[in-house]
């Protein structure tokens, strides 16, 4: 399922098939995908795409002429290259050349395109609101002010993408591990010396995960099934031996519908 780093590798992916080309052909396969407003600019799928700037877990198209398109993968949502303009789960899909399309895939139909004529940079409602990038946080203390005073768990609050952009619920997990906090915790119980640690983990996290996806191989996700092998530490590896310690086995805790995977032993409450 997308989150930063998956988001990050879409942009990569679509610069690598469409920056500095203009679409033959353009399919927008289903209805739900495109607001009543985003219409009247259909036309910017068709214009050369100059560049796509991420925000979090959005896309931001620029195109020529000052047209923008705002692309949310959210659950399912996910870029492919193919010879055909319609696959199973194709929302709309853009023709680079003879028979190669670049189509957007999301089974689940949650996905989001809003095409503009302002810079949703500072006019999207959600992109304006954002907290900075995991990339951008200096160190603990900067961290601990984004938080301020909640006494929310600090998962939630690190999954709301007004106080930190991008982070994910796999991405809570993976890092709370890497670290050593329990994923219970309170924000407001959280030493800073953890913190610090917390904020030197995120960016080699994510970028790992970037570098790993090869610029030109669609992603699969393991929520979708298949023989997709699962790249996490502990994510989704409940029942089996922690990695670190050797002595306990990955626990799940489930929060909001989502759950969370730690190592009783090595992330004390």
């Amino acid at each position: 399922m997308p989150e930063l780093a998956e988001v990050e590798i879409t942009r990569r992916q679509l610069l690598h098939w469409w920056q500095g080309k203009s679409a033959q052909d353009v399919e927008v396969l289903d209805d739900k995908l495109l607001s009543e407003s985003s219409l009247e600019h259909l036309e910017a799928l068709s214009s050369t795409l100059e560049d796509i700037t991420r925000r979090g877990k959005y896309l931001v198209l620029c195109f020529e002429d000052g047209l923008f398109g705002v692309l949310h993968l959210r659950m399912t949502g996910r870029i492919a290259p193919s010879t055909d303009a319609k696959l199973k789960y194709t929302r709309f899909s853009v023709q680079m050349r003879d028979d190669f399309w670049i189509c957007f895939e999301d089974s689940r139909r949650l996905g989001t395109l809003t095409l503009t004529d302002e810079d949703p940079l500072t006019h999207h409602p959600r992109l304006k609101t954002m907290g900075p990038e995991p990339h951008d946080i200096k160190d603990g203390h900067e961290l601990k002010t984004l938080l301020g005073t909640t006494k929310r768990r600090l998962k939630d609050a690190l999954l709301d993408q007004n106080i930190i952009a991008g982070v994910g619920n796999i991405a809570i997990s993976e890092l709370f591990f890497d670290v050593g906090i329990h994923p219970e915790v309170r924000a407001h119980e959280v030493s800073l010396d953890k913190l610090d640690l917390l904020v030197e983990a995120m960016p080699p996290y994510f970028d790992a995960l970037i570098d790993a996806q090869p610029v030109d191989v669609p992603m699969e996700y393991i929520n979708q099934g298949g023989d997709v092998e699962n790249p996490f530490v502990v994510y989704d590896h409940e029942g089996e031996e922690c990695p670190k310690c050797k002595s306990d086995t990955i626990a799940r805790l489930t929060f909001g519908g989502r759950s969370t995977y730690y190592c009783p032993t090595c992330q004390p409450v």
